[in-house]
């Protein structure tokens, strides 16, 4: 998902702007959950290049993901 932050009286908000989606091939559903994830991460900046600024912060919940 795509996110752009706005702020109001302070506070900043993620408002969704993009929600891209595709269907795995047979091989991609055999990949790790680690290699789905960032699959799914280069695949949602390459749809939303021309949308995003310079400057981009990727939030994940899988620590594993973390070194890539």
């Amino acid at each position: 998902m795509v996110c752009q932050p706005d702020t109001v009286d302070g506070k900043t908000q993620l408002y969704p702007i993009a929600s891209p989606s595709v269907r795995f091939t047979e091989t991609q559903q055999r990949y790790s959950t680690v290699e789905r994830e960032l699959w799914a991460v280069l695949y949602t900046l390459e749809k939303a290049r021309l949308t995003l600024s310079s400057s981009i912060t990727i939030y994940t919940d899988n620590q594993l993901s973390l070194p890539y």
